[in-house]
């Protein structure tokens, strides 16, 4: 940047100015001596007749010419010059001006000629050919005016108005200013040309209140009257404009009403130009065709009513940023006095500031902020007790505030904020586009999951269990999402997408609170981070390793002040430029009176995360849209790839919605300024506002999906391990989708997480199957592995967790099945049949395929119970019971097959009528059973089947007949 001098430049002047002003200069010392006579000539004439008898002509001149000013050409160039501020296309969008409206000329080729004869014919008939005065037109005002002791009329040359109104701004009537007045003109002849006394005098000319403030020379006055630069005036145009200084509150064109405002009446100036006309035509200047022509001219058509001036048009920009940033970029001191000098500059210095605001943009934002139906019923008061303790009761208006970011350049097209709306006296002037708030869950992608995926702690599969939790040191508060119930584990996508708050936690307390902010820091996001007008923004305490713990809130928003809008539309500009974040600004250059630059913003890029990292990310905020917590968003541009991410902070105090497209990022702000909760019915209208904001955004651009920058590769995984599917995991319905990874950080081996589990349920939960279960009982289901602390299991959730208790009824827990490896379980044995032999009872049994066991249970009742009367697993397909108590009339058997340690159904139940029951006993045949049925899985369909078995207590056997 530049060193700037704290003094406007705007002495300055081009080069041919400076060599014509200097030969004036040289001429000025020759002709000193003529100028001498030629005021005491004047002053015998005046003096002479004001002191008669006293004769002392040239003693009384000495007198009234003590203290003359001292001039030069720098005094009639040294205008007071308005800095004017430009949007990125050049169109003016403000002016700091100190004493009203002023477009100084450069020399007189910038002029119509019609407007240097039209001031020719009506001030100054002499202008080209007298030397700075007319004796003859002063000799005949002093006459006139003698008996009043004050000047009254006019005999002022053009040369004298210049000097009058450059050298005696207060335009005092007294004998000493006009002698003066005449004394300087005279030596400004000889210092300047004609041509440039002209063009000083045009730019020193008073034009009145043409609408809301006073204006200064005649391009300013062109410009507000006809749209148009001074050069291009007809002949009708320049005579309105030369004749106005006349008088110029009489002969404005303007007249102002508090029922009506602004209107054009031309009433008197008409007159005035008539006049004007009439010596041009005298005089030559113009003909008599163009006399005719100019009187019948149009020109109630062809003036415009004045506009409102552009600092009330953009406030927010001329009110609360522009002063600031130059006041920082022209080198003034960042205080209170600062500020005031840079203010005082730019009113004065002429400086020309070109900022990269988009005008047509900066009129949308500040049209659909405007908009009432955003702001209907939410006005709310704000009590509090003053200091003499009286209830003061002021309004409490819902506000809002945005910023439009370009993401290429990190420009600031836009900004808006405010409520207009409710009550006159309620309008809000505050600029919420640079105020801190609490950004809620909008910080968890550049906090929290950026770092933790670009630091490769974690990938968009990772599961986290979002569960009860409570922070680690006191008071140990308690972290709710959204919702009234928990998730269980779900991947980090899901967990973003869904903005759920306790997983986001856990990502940052992984992350590092410190290693967090230096991720916000290379965003522009700080303990230093100060608003435009130095309000302190984010404040991390991470510096201190014994604060992480209580600054873990930053993970969901929860910032000591907060941020702006401005801050959250550049940072996340990284996503769209992979990872890169370039610095935002809204100036990008200043120029002085002269055109000489003595600011050029310079522009800080730094790479913040991998492009990769910055891709998975955008991936997550498109599916915010399309199926989380914008959808809001998603329905209204449909297909259209918009991203973003929401904010909220706790009761609904802050909604913030940050989106972005391809080329432009948007951040809004809604809530209230003495904080409370947004209206349940109001929360909503964040996402309506933000649709409306970048419709015409979208509807320009068409913007692309954003590309893949290579280095990513995709996997099918397991929602509940984040790694790829086991066999089991592929048996639970939803659990196995596709992910990106950034490339090296893909699953390799199947996870764990996902198991088959023996279990039983009694009396109405379910228990880890035991020896002592009863066979018929034990069913197997696929469970997650409770691997997060116990006690935290979620209160509600798609699947069931991994029973932790044993059968109440004794036993040990059955050994454990494969925790990779889906075992499908064998079919239950057929064609089951029976051979009673000196009181043993021989029963056989098909093979079953795959089965390397059987176990065989009895029962005296062909619905059991039934007891285990193998004391180990067989390998045959025929067994000999002879433990059958004689006197049993009849007993029933039931037969399963193992694989794998996994049991089959039972067989149907094989009947055999002993000897002397008076049934016929042996060669019984079992029935078919039925096809296996799947249950477990936290109450859904799995396949599996009891396994392992269990020893019944045999019944005491009945007496034999």
């Amino acid at each position: 940047m530049e060193k700037n001098p704290k003094q406007p430049s705007q002495d300055k002047s081009s080069g041919k100015q400076k060599k014509q002003r200097a030969k004036a200069a040289k001429r000025e010392r020759s002709r000193w001596r003529w100028l001498w006579f030629g005021v005491k000539t004047a002053v015998i004439i005046i003096g002479g007749g004001m002191v008669l008898g006293l004769g002392a002509g040239t003693g009384y001149a000495a007198a009234l010419l003590k203290g003359l000013p001292k001039i030069s050409a720098k005094t009639f160039g040294n205008l007071s010059q308005p800095s004017i501020v430009y949007d990125s296309s050049g169109q003016v969008i403000g002016k700091f001006a100190k004493d009203g409206n002023r477009a100084p000329l450069k020399n007189l080729t910038q002029v119509s000629p019609h407007l240097v004869n039209a001031f020719i014919a009506a001030e100054d008939r002499t202008f080209w050919t007298n030397k700075g005065i007319n004796p003859q037109a002063m000799a005949r005002a002093f006459f006139q005016d003698i008996t009043t002791h004050h000047i009254k009329s006019g005999a002022s040359t053009i040369t004298q108005q210049a000097v009058k109104l450059a050298v005696f701004p207060k335009q005092q009537r007294t004998i000493k200013r006009k002698v003066q007045e005449i004394a300087l003109a005279l030596k400004l002849n000889n210092i300047l040309t004609k041509k440039e006394i002209m063009t000083d005098y045009m730019n020193w000319v008073y034009m009145g209140q043409l609408g809301p403030n006073p204006v200064y020379g005649v391009q300013a006055a062109s410009q507000i009257l006809f749209h148009k630069d001074v050069k291009n005036l007809n002949l009708p145009e320049a005579t309105i404009i030369a004749a106005i200084p006349n008088n110029a509150s009489y002969f404005s064109p303007y007249i102002y009403t508090n029922s009506k405002g602004w209107q054009i009446d031309l009433t008197h100036v008409k007159q005035r130009q008539k006049y004007i006309l009439n010596q041009m035509l005298t005089h030559n200047l113009i003909t008599k065709s163009q006399y005719d022509s100019a009187l019948s001219f149009n020109l109630k058509k062809d003036i415009h009513l004045p506009q409102a001036p552009v600092n009330q048009q953009y406030q927010y920009l001329m009110q609360d940023e522009i002063p600031y940033l130059a006041a920082k970029d022209l080198g003034y001191p960042n205080t209170k006095q600062g500020l005031t000098d840079t203010k005082n500059a730019l009113a004065t210095g002429g400086y020309r500031i070109y900022t990269t605001i988009d005008k047509s943009i900066q009129d949308h934002v500040k049209k659909v902020l405007s908009e009432s139906k955003w702001y209907t019923g939410t006005l709310r008061y704000y009590t509090f007790k003053n200091s003499k303790g009286k209830t003061i009761k002021i309004p409490n208006q819902y506000q809002t505030g945005a910023t439009v970011i370009d993401n290429k350049t990190g420009a600031i097209l836009a900004i808006g904020g405010g409520n207009p709306h409710e009550s006159k006296k309620l309008t809000d002037d505050v600029d919420h586009s640079d105020i801190a708030r609490r950004p809620g869950s909008s910080i968890k992608p550049l906090l929290d999951y950026g770092p933790a995926i670009d630091m490769h702690i974690l990938t968009a599969a990772s599961p986290i269990n979002d569960a009860p939790y409570r922070y680690p040191n006191p008071p140990y508060t308690q972290v709710h999402d959204a919702e009234s119930f928990w998730h269980g584990i779900v991947s980090a996508r899901t967990a973003l997408v869904q903005s759920y708050n306790v997983p986001a936690i856990k990502v940052l307390t992984k992350v590092g609170v410190a290693n967090g902010d230096k991720y916000l820091a290379k965003m522009g996001i700080d303990g230093k981070s100060k608003t435009v007008d130095g309000n302190p923004t984010f404040i991390s305490k991470a510096d201190n390793s014994k604060y992480n713990d209580q600054v873990l809130p930053s993970a969901i928003g929860g910032l000591t002040y907060g941020l702006t809008t401005q801050q959250m539309a550049s940072a996340y500009t990284v996503f769209t430029n992979q990872g890169v974040w370039k610095q935002r600004y809204m100036i990008a250059k200043i120029t002085d009176s002269s055109g000489h630059t003595v600011y050029k913003n310079k522009q800080t890029v730094r790479q913040v995360f991998s492009p990769q990292t910055a891709y998975i990310l955008d991936t997550i905020m498109r599916d915010v849209v399309l199926h989380g917590t914008a959808k809001l968003v998603g329905n209204h541009f449909g297909s259209t790839p918009v991203y973003g991410k929401t904010g909220t902070t706790n009761k609904q105090r802050d909604g913030w919605f940050v989106g972005f497209t391809q080329d432009y990022t948007t951040a809004l702000w809604t809530g209230y300024d003495y904080i409370r909760p947004i209206p349940g019915n109001v929360y909503n209208r964040k996402f309506y506002i933000w649709n409306a904001l970048m419709d015409p955004l979208v509807k320009k651009e068409h913007p692309k999906t954003i590309q893949n920058p290579g280095g990513i590769v995709s996997a099918n995984v397991c929602e509940y391990s984040g790694k790829l599917p086991s066999a089991v995991c592929k048996k639970l319905p939803h659990a196995v989708h596709s992910e990106i990874f950034i490339k090296g950080t893909q699953p390799t081996k199947p996870g764990n997480v996902v198991q088959q589990v023996e279990y039983t349920v009694y009396k109405g939960k379910k228990y880890l199957a035991t020896t002592n279960t009863p066979p018929a009982q034990v069913q197997t289901g696929i469970f997650i592995k409770p691997w997060f602390k116990p006690g935290s299991t979620p209160t509600k959730t798609s699947y069931l967790y991994i029973p932790t208790k044993p059968d109440p009824r004794g036993g040990t827990v059955l050994q454990p099945l494969p925790s990779n490896k889906l075992v499908n379980p064998p079919a239950a044995p057929q064609n089951l049949q029976s051979n009673v032999q000196q009181g043993q009872i021989q029963i056989q049994w098909s093979p079953v395929k795959g089965a390397d066991s059987y176990s065989v249970y009895r029962a005296t009742s062909a619905n059991g119970p039934y007891s285990k009367v193998t004391s180990s697993p067989i390998t045959s397909t025929t067994f000999i019971d002879t433990s059958v108590q004689p006197g049993t009339p009849t007993v029933y058997y039931e037969v399963f097959a193992i694989q794998n340690r996994l049991r089959s159904k039972p067989s149907a139940p094989l009947q055999v009528n002993l000897p002397g029951s008076g049934g016929q006993g042996g060669n019984g045949a079992g029935g078919t059973p039925g096809n296996s049925t799947t249950g477990g899985g936290g109450g859904g369909s799995n396949p599996g089947t009891p396994s392992g078995g269990a020893s019944g207590s045999p019944k005491k056997p009945a007496t034999s007949g």
